[in-house]
C-alpha cells in the first residue's frame, strides 16, 4: 500500500504535466483576457502546489 507522501508526490507530478499544458494554451490565446485567465488559474495551481510540498508523512 502506497503512503500518503508516495500519493501526493504523484499528485504533484500529475499537476506539473497540467501546468505544462496550461502554458501552452497560455500562448496560443489571442485575447488578453484569456490569458489572464489561464494565468489566474496557473498561479492557484502554484499556490497548492507550495503547500502540498509542505507535506511531510
Amino acid at each position: 500500500m502506497k503512503k500518503a507522501q508516495d500519493n501526493v508526490n504523484l499528485g504533484l507530478n500529475s499537476i506539473k504535466s497540467a501546468l505544462n499544458n496550461l502554458e501552452q494554451a497560455m500562448m496560443c490565446c489571442e485575447k488578453q483576457e484569456n490569458k489572464n485567465v489561464i494565468q489566474s488559474a496557473i498561479n492557484s495551481i502554484n499556490s497548492a502546489c507550495t503547500q502540498l510540498h509542505n507535506f511531510q508523512d
